[in-house]
This record gives structure tokens, sequence and C-alpha cells, in this order.
């Protein structure tokens, strides 16, 4: 008796397992959308690069690394720099961008 319900069980399974291949699978409600990429050069336009009034190598190098620290954000740099330099009139550029770099390490920590 336990063995014919066991076979009846398993004849059930099969058949739905069978029956449920056979189903169309139901429509996502979400779809994924690859993201859009630039098919040209025409669309892109580049920010203008703002280097520092200074010609010393030290000093680019230390901007480079101030728009590095920032992700790339130029205009966040320069306008970090522009409220370091109203505040300090009176220091130069080379301290100011070194100024905007500590801060931004000193509040990172």
């Amino acid at each position: 008796m336990g063995s014919i319900i066991i076979a009846i069980t398993i004849v059930i399974l099969v058949i739905l397992y069978l029956s449920d291949k056979n189903r169309k699978p139901s429509p996502r409600k979400y779809y994924w959308i690859p993201p859009k990429r630039r098919t040209s050069r025409t669309d892109y336009e580049p920010s203008p690069i703002s280097y520092p009034r200074t010609k010393s190598k030290e000093s680019s190098k230390d901007y480079i690394y101030l728009i590095k620290l920032l992700n790339g954000d130029e205009e966040g740099a320069n306008r970090l720099m522009s409220s370091i330099q109203k505040k300090n009139p009176d220091k130069n550029q080379q301290w100011v961008i070194e100024k905007a770099v500590s801060d931004i390490l000193r509040d990172r920590t």
C-alpha cells in the first residue's frame, strides 16, 4: 500500500514538472536597459582644465593630485580653491592647493 502512494506521488510530480516545462515563461515586469554608448566623439565635450596660474612643476602635480582626490571633479577643485583663496587672499596659489588637499584628506578621516 505504501509503495502505491509513493508511485502515485512520483507520477504527479513528473506531470507537474513537465507541465511547467511546456508553459511559456511569464513576461517580466522590469527589463534591463543597457546604458547608452557614445558612437562618436562629436557628442563629447571635455570640460576646460584650469591649471594653476603658477608654472612650477610642483604646483601642477599637486593640482592634478587634488583633482584625483575629487574623482576628476575639476569644477569642484576650482570652487574649493577659490573659496580658500577668498578666505586667505595673502596666500599664493601653491599654498591654496596644498590647503585644499589637506582639507580633503582631513575630512576623509
